[in-house]
């Protein structure tokens, strides 16, 4: 998966962002990214995926379900149970995180601080999934 393809979940409801992530992904063939407004959309269109998804990438603060919240639910779904998880926020700095949230062995591999470079999200997210195995 960390040099494959990497079938992502994005979850953000700004809509300037999910354009800008998804072109920024976009620019690494290996990814393939499907793209939500809200925790309850994704949860929603995942009835929809015949493939499971290898990461999450999730806004924390997101409209009625936190990322956080959202992450959680995601692994209680067959077939998701190991997903990974990478959270973006503009928020809360990495060393703010609750502590063993961001651990690579555990639930989230890490915090995308927005704003972030688009050149480099592939190859931050391909990081973090590597340093995971």
């Amino acid at each position: 998966m960390t040099q494959g393809t990497v079938r992502t979940l994005f979850v953000e409801d700004e809509p300037d962002l999910r354009e800008i992530v998804k072109a920024a992904l976009g620019l690494d063939p290996g990814f393939v990214v499907s793209t939500f407004p809200s925790a309850e959309d994704a949860l929603e269109g995942l009835h929809d995926n015949k493939e499971p998804f290898d990461l999450a990438l999730l806004d924390i603060r997101l409209p009625a379900m936190s990322g956080i919240d959202l992450h959680h639910r995601l692994r209680g779904i067959p077939g998701l149970e190991r997903i990974k998880t990478v959270l973006m926020t503009a928020s809360l700095l990495p060393r703010q995180m609750p502590k063993g949230l961001t651990d690579p062995r555990g639930e989230v591999l890490g915090v995308i601080q927005k704003p972030f470079h688009p050149l480099k999200l592939a190859s931050d997210l391909r990081a973090m999934l590597t340093r995971a195995h």
